[in-house]
């Protein structure tokens, strides 16, 4: 995954790489996660359009965007194409 437009995660289990990611993406950029890692889920409000997706790894188990109090919530006046979660 060396495409320009792709933050790879897939070797990071941070629970913050996500948060990281995000903050430091383009819009249009896809973030790949890594299957079966917990990641923080970001609270900063998003301007951008991302695509987040699990690796293609052959197992099964799922990656999850975790939190127990705070909301992703879209910036004002931001015009976000897309928030996809695959």
């Amino acid at each position: 995954m060396t495409s320009p437009n792709v933050i790879n995660l897939t070797e990071s289990e941070d629970p913050d790489a996500v948060i990281t990611a995000v903050a430091t993406a383009n819009d249009g950029d896809v973030i790949v996660v890594k299957k079966g890692v917990q990641y923080n889920l970001p609270s900063q409000n998003l301007d951008k359009s991302i695509t987040i997706r699990g690796s293609l790894r052959l197992w099964f188990t799922k990656s999850i965007l975790f939190t127990t109090e705070q909301v992703w919530n879209i910036a004002n006046g931001a015009t976000n194409d897309h928030i996809r979660f695959y």
